[in-house]
């Protein structure tokens, strides 16, 4: 066979093939497969989700622990939220210990106007993880810790 007959087979071939991926709605893209209704998704670091860190931090940690002083979130790592019966949150958030010792502040009362983050380098941090279901209609909330790990920080 000649080049321009195996050229002209090779576009009736790859021609044919594009008209059947058509019709069979397929595409090849590289952009990110379409979101799953009641899929996970990242969630924005705002006011709402600022104070439910708070609100995880003071029912978990500093009520379930036995440290001397009371934790604080210092920053949101991540968040995702999922529609299921209400709102699913998963929080990972850096905590670190505050100048608020337990035996003079309950953990009702820990905030960022009451009390100090350590800054100290010795001062511990700690990565913990949060669930919170929410279902506003019904006034419900319930968070569950699903554990914490030492935060060491990059000296890059």
């Amino acid at each position: 066979m000649q080049t321009s007959n195996i050229l002209v087979l090779f576009c009736l071939v790859l021609g044919s093939f594009a008209i059947e991926m058509e019709e069979k709605k397929v595409h090849l893209s590289t952009d990110p497969p379409p979101m799953l209704a009641g899929g996970k998704i990242n969630a924005e670091v705002d006011d709402e989700l600022i104070a439910l860190s708070w609100r995880a931090v003071n029912e978990k940690v500093n009520k379930e622990s036995n440290e001397l002083y009371h934790s604080m979130p210092i920053k949101i790592i991540k968040a995702t939220s999922q529609v299921v019966a209400g709102v699913s949150y998963e929080l990972e958030v850096l905590v670190g210990e505050s100048d608020c010792a337990k035996n003079t502040v309950s953990h009702e009362q820990v905030s960022a106007t009451r009390c100090s983050l350590k800054e100290t380098s010795t001062a511990p941090k700690k990565v913990c993880k949060f669930t919170v279901w929410q279902k506003s209609w019904e006034n419900f909330e319930e968070i569950k810790m699903t554990g914490c790990e030492n935060f060491v920080e990059n000296s890059n």
